[in-house]
């Protein structure tokens, strides 16, 4: 056998080849964490530059339930970008009123986009003064219960 083949070097003891296993692993563990770490900061820096873009622009989405049968399961979801999370994600304030008449108004974070077609901010600010209307004249005829 040729001088300097691993053919003979003796195989590691068990406990310290289990040691060597798990060091590998956790050094692979740790390099994985690393790569994580670098991707997610460089895909928050991403999104924030092609967010910054959408800050304080509107949109209008036609929405439904899971199985639309005719126009009249769809409705206009309203969405206007008014900032961002710290990880470059949209900040949306949003309202819509669904087919049912349930009024929603909420702010969403974590939006990855808005979708729909772009309008006016006068636009958005006209659909939520008849929402506002609505929830104003729901209140005002809202019975104390007995």
């Amino acid at each position: 056998m040729a001088y300097g083949s691993t053919s003979m070097i003796p195989p590691l003891p068990a406990r310290n080849r289990e040691r060597s296993e798990m060091d590998t692993i956790e050094s692979l563990q740790q390099q994985h964490a690393e790569i994580r770490d670098k991707l997610s900061r460089l895909e928050s820096v991403k999104r924030f530059e092609e967010h910054q873009k959408l800050l304080g622009k509107c949109f209008r989405y036609r929405n439904c339930y899971s199985c639309p049968k005719t126009e009249d399961d769809y409705w206009w979801l309203y969405r206007r970008v008014i900032g961002f999370t710290k990880d470059g994600y949209l900040q949306v304030f949003q309202f819509q009123r669904d087919q049912y008449d349930k009024i929603e108004i909420e702010t969403c974070t974590r939006q990855t986009s808005c979708g729909g077609e772009p309008i006016t901010l006068k636009q958005f600010q006209y659909a939520f003064k008849i929402v506002a209307r609505m929830v104003n004249d729901r209140a005002r005829s809202a019975k104390a219960l007995p």
